[in-house]
């Protein structure tokens, strides 16, 4: 390597913020594939680097394991004194393509650099500001993307520059051959600096161009072929180049079906795999729009449709109302995905945002680089320490477990159970709104430019406790879904209230989370439960036996559904009544629709103030899908005399 070499001079940059010296006299030197040293790993960016008292060896199994080398001296040197660690290491990526989706980040590069990431996506890249198809394309977004793509492509970084002004917005015929001129021409400038092309068809491919149904029917048989040809026109010039497409069928199967628009869904993207060369890259979020596990059974779908292995787009990881805190631990990574599935199965894993989620990109990086060796515990505080100093953590963490605690109150929005908590949440949020000063005392710089949404989860948590002390009238809140609801109870299973049947609304059962759901059944309102290890796994409610002492059992009556992980059984709860379970485990409801079941409860175990507790038992953190139970409303009844044992 020259010392003009990029590398190098990054090298350089890092050593001289820590106050070392370049001196070619210095009595410690850095070797790097020199031929002495130890051998790396015969691996793709496999490196070994071995640091003694006197100097540095640094072998590279290729490029790209060079610079990850680099990397591993800079942090193996103690920023606080610049001395740096005698070791020995041997060591390479589980997964080839490792990175994120952003927007035009300035700060892409050097995070990439640090968090040993080879690929990312400038979801607006190339227009930058307003680049669509009909604007003239200025000598600033020229140089500027220029630039952009030469810097990362000098360290041996894909840099994917996103063309949605062309492709979304507005909406360009795609047969129309100026339009692909116009690509073919934007392609070819930022192929020529070394990047490389998002093509995003997303959530706005519908409807297609009047000009496009007219020349081919339908866009199932059309995108693939104009990409195809757009991609072989471009690679003819620039054979390293390379496209990612987000078609609009990226959420597959549980997220999308034949009926979600109006093209086939299984027909268009059959049709990627017809008609699609090899090398152009299928952007997939997993089974669902925000798909964390992802099932070995769903990827052979997906896969045999497209006809080669799926890129992630992965969305959604953020674990407080799709809001991260800093310091979140994410066990998910090992959880939602198989053995090997990252290894063998995907092209490449790109998570979707890291500006304001950056301490759980890099656990994702971190999952990336070794998935049997991550530990989710020391991952989270080497990312904090990494981004914010050794002490963040410790500053911070307290506060981000207070805002856990009310993420059940999402955005701040509290329930009924929040009248029972006041001194709870007045609790959490002085924990909270403490730690978050005292981080801006610790480093305010890094806290303001990398600020996840710690501030503004204490923004919530004060709102939380505000509407606490002074609560709505939710019964006049939700009193339109509260009459539908008891409509279809006394539709599907009567109220007599001269009987002494006892209504339960969803507002009823506190805990929880509000919902008004209809994916694939009719729209009702509920409340909903995720797993064991989610923000609000259960429910109680309340009601009096009358007259007491009852004459005989009680009985529950439930309209509800669940949602088991794909391959698993059924959701599995529990329901107890004053503490004594009378059901547990995999639930009887069925998945896409509502159903009916009936719960006992023994004479024995009422008193005159009963409370109901239902609770999602599934081991599982995932706080915005499977395995999941809800409740459309519950009727108590007293068991008929005939009917009693």
């Amino acid at each position: 390597m020259k010392d003009s070499d990029p590398p190098i001079q990054f090298l350089q940059q890092k050593f001289k913020r820590l106050g070392i010296e370049f001196d070619k006299k210095a009595p410690f030197t850095i070797k790097i594939n020199s031929g002495v040293g130890a051998t790396p790993p015969e691996k793709s960016e496999g490196y070994s680097l071995s640091v003694s008292k006197t100097g540095a060896l640094i072998n590279g199994n290729d490029k790209l394991g060079t610079l990850w080398g680099l990397v591993s001296l800079i942090r193996v040197i103690y920023p606080d004194t610049s001395a740096v660690r005698t070791c020995t290491v041997l060591d390479y990526s589980d997964t080839n393509k490792r990175g994120f989706l952003e927007r035009y980040w300035d700060n892409a590069l050097e995070f990439m650099l640090f968090a040993k990431m080879n690929s990312t996506t400038a979801q607006i890249g190339v227009q930058l500001s307003h680049n669509e198809g009909y604007r003239p394309w200025t000598p600033l977004e020229k140089a500027v993307t220029k630039e952009t793509a030469k810097q990362f492509n000098a360290f041996g970084f894909d840099h994917y520059f996103g063309i949605r002004g062309i492709t979304m917005h507005p909406k360009m015929p795609l047969s129309s051959e100026r339009t692909m001129d116009l690509l073919v021409e934007r392609c070819s400038f930022v192929a020529a600096a070394g990047g490389h092309i998002y093509f995003p068809y997303d959530d706005c491919r519908y409807p297609v161009h009047e000009k496009d149904l007219e020349k081919y029917g339908n866009a199932s048989k059309m995108d693939a072929i104009r990409i195809d040809t757009l991609f072989r026109k471009v690679r003819e010039k620039y054979p390293d180049f390379k496209l990612v497409f987000c078609p609009p069928f990226y959420a597959v199967p549980d997220g999308m079906d034949n009926n979600t628009y109006p093209d086939s869904r299984d027909d268009y993207l059959a049709s990627i795999g017809e008609h699609m060369h090899p090398d152009l890259q299928i952007y997939w979020t997993g089974p669902r729009v925000a798909g964390l596990a992802k099932p070995r059974s769903t990827v052979k779908f997906m896969s045999k449709l497209i006809k080669r292995d799926p890129a992630i787009f992965q969305n959604r990881v953020r674990p407080h109302n799709h809001l991260s805190y800093i310091t979140d631990t994410i066990t998910g990574w090992s959880e939602w995905h198989y053995d090997g599935f990252v290894e063998n199965d995907i092209t490449m894993f790109h998570k979707n945002g890291c500006a304001n989620e950056s301490t759980l990109v890099l656990t994702l990086s971190d999952y990336l680089w070794h998935t049997q060796a991550y530990d989710a515990d020391r991952s989270i505080r080497e990312a904090t320490a990494m981004l914010y100093g050794k002490e963040m953590f410790d500053i911070l963490d307290p506060g981000t477990q207070a805002m856990t605690e009310l993420d059940k109150y999402v955005y701040g929005n509290i329930t009924p159970e929040a009248l029972n908590e006041v001194e709870k949440i007045e609790k959490c949020y002085n924990i909270a709104k403490e730690c978050y000063e005292k981080g801006l005392a610790y480093n305010s710089f890094t806290l303001n430019n990398y600020p996840a949404s710690y501030g503004r989860g204490v923004g919530f948590a004060k709102k939380a406790l505000d509407s606490a002390k002074d609560p709505p009238d939710f019964f006049t809140k939700f009193q339109k879904d509260i009459e539908e609801t008891r409509a279809i109870a006394e539709e599907e299973v009567g109220i007599d209230e001269e009987k002494g049947d006892i209504f339960k609304s969803p507002i009823d059962f506190y805990g929880g989370k509000f919902i008004v759901y209809s994916n694939r059944c009719p729209k009702r309102f509920a409340n909903l439960m995720y797993g064991a290890l989610s923000p609000a796994p259960k429910v109680t409610a309340h009601f009096e036996c009358y007259p007491f002492p009852p004459e005989g059992d009680y009985m529950l009556i439930i309209s509800g559904q669940q949602e088991p992980v794909v391959g698993d059984d059924p959701c599995a709860i529990r329901i107890a009544i004053n503490g004594k379970v009378i059901f547990e485990g995999p639930s009887k409801f069925v998945h896409n629709g509502w159903s009916i079941e009936e719960f006992r409860f023994p004479i024995d175990y009422l008193v005159r103030n009963n409370t109901i507790t239902i609770e999602n038992i599934e081991d599982a953190s995932n706080p915005q899908g499977p395995p999941w139970f809800m409740i459309n409303y519950g009727v108590i009844k007293k068991v008929p005399a005939a009917e009693r044992k």
